[in-house]
């Protein structure tokens, strides 16, 4: 779990446009996994990174998320939602300055505003879900059915676990929808590995829900995050 976590962590400050602050690291002071993302992403080098405002989008979804997958835990797992309750208001002002629609920004308050109290894989995942509409706004290249991908991966991880088919075959619907409209795209890009895989772990997943089978709805959910992380990296994010 810790090589786990901490591969996902250099993965992200890539995405970020941070892994340069690589060249620099034994002069760095050691920090928490859950602290490690924001102290460095006040460093000089963020200048040829994302905008702020985007920056700080991808943080509060990153903190959410690795909660979400039980990356983190625990008190560790406390800290990253706190620092995602503090950050959302903030970027919550960027993005009103963008025209963000009413509607969303209040559903993604309702979540932020859910997630006090106890730790809660659901809540922690609805926020990333939340943050998908914002992604263009803020200037983000990546087709934004990525996020939703990712977002519903979890999510059905999630449903099946609790036996929640109901929620799960509304899940698997969005899923093949959203695929339906980046498969192309994806297509386009030369990535026919990634959506060869896309294609067998949206069917496994919805297959798995049709039949009840929670073992294999969380097995897709898990090949999911994989195709994601890998469809990023051939948009080049």
């Amino acid at each position: 779990m810790f090589v786990s976590c901490w591969a996902s962590i250099l993965y992200r400050m890539q995405r970020y446009g941070l892994l340069a602050i690589a060249i620099g690291a034994f002069s760095l002071p050691f920090v928490q996994p859950t602290l490690a993302r924001s102290s460095v992403i006040s460093l000089p080098q963020m200048a040829a990174g994302p905008s702020p405002l985007l920056r700080d989008l991808l943080k509060v979804e990153d903190l959410t998320e690795t909660v979400a997958e039980s990356e983190l835990q625990g008190a560790t797992a406390q800290h990253a939602i706190a620092d995602a309750r503090v950050l959302w208001p903030s970027v919550r002002k960027g993005l009103v300055a963008k025209d963000a629609r009413p509607a969303d920004l209040a559903q993604a308050d309702s979540v932020v505003a859910a997630l006090a109290g106890p730790t809660n894989l659901r809540k922690a995942n609805d926020v990333t879900g939340a943050l998908v509409p914002f992604f263009p706004l803020a200037g983000e290249r990546l087709p934004v059915d990525v996020h939703t991908l990712d977002y519903l991966g979890r999510s059905l991880k999630l449903d099946a676990a609790s036996s929640d088919w109901t929620r799960a075959a509304a899940d698997a619907n969005v899923l093949r929808r959203s695929w339906m409209r980046l498969r192309p795209i994806a297509l386009a890009r030369g990535a026919k590995a990634v959506v060869a895989a896309f294609d067998r772990d949206v069917r496994a997943a919805r297959d798995g829900v049709a039949a009840r089978r929670g073992a294999s709805v969380i097995a897709a959910g898990v090949a999911l995050g994989t195709d994601v992380d890998d469809i990023e990296k051939a948009f080049g994010s």
